[in-house]
């Protein structure tokens, strides 16, 4: 009887997982509009997967969580073996940075990425693009489900550029589930592949 109960439960248990990893594809046609307000008023969410670099002198990849409430974030990343590499936490205008045991701490989270690490981070509008949420400032072309396909920044940023080329569907919001942000000189390209988005 005991081990029948335990087999119940191990099933139910291994059922319900696979339930709350199930990735839900987006609908065939997308009111963009609905779903940029919807991206907007997005102000508190997580993203789980893992992240690539490239430079043209450095190669790397980590898992990522990144926590986003209103303009405060936490952004980690991490090696196979759990060891956190990089972890910076932006709160109230103040940035943290840990990075290989050390600590830093500075007004602006990409100016202290790239001065302790060496790495071009755009962390400030990673934050909406991660999202497949462009603005008036920038250029964006939409694929034939009304989602977008590419981000070209104007401005400072005018170097770089979003490709996204997988979607998922959260909590009725169509979300990026692959997209890489890129530029051409200097060479550098950030990749995401999105294992799981949290969203309030």
């Amino acid at each position: 009887m005991y081990i029948c109960i335990r087999f119940v439960f191990s099933f139910f248990l291994v059922v319900s997982l696979i339930a709350c990893t199930t990735v839900k594809s987006p609908p065939p046609m997308v009111n963009s509009t609905a779903n940029d307000d919807k991206l907007i008023a997005l102000t508190h969410w997580q993203l789980l997967g893992r992240m690539a670099l490239k430079s043209q002198s450095d190669t790397f990849s980590a898992n990522v969580s990144w926590v986003q409430s209103d303009d405060n974030f936490e952004f980690k990343l991490t090696n196979v073996f759990g060891v956190t590499v990089l972890a910076l936490d932006f709160k109230d205008g103040s940035a943290t940075l840990t990075f290989d045991g050390d600590v830093f701490t500075g007004k602006d989270p990409e100016q202290l990425i790239w001065r302790v690490s060496q790495w071009q981070i755009p962390i400030k509008p990673m934050q909406r693009w991660v999202k497949g949420l462009s603005n008036n400032q920038e250029m964006a072309q939409r694929d034939q489900r009304g989602l977008l396909r590419t981000i070209i920044p104007t401005g400072r940023l005018n170097n770089w550029q979003v490709d996204y080329t997988e979607y998922t569907q959260t909590a009725n919001i169509v979300l990026p589930k692959q997209l890489v942000i890129s530029r051409q000189q200097p060479f550098a390209s950030i990749k995401f592949k999105v294992n799981q988005w949290i969203v309030q």
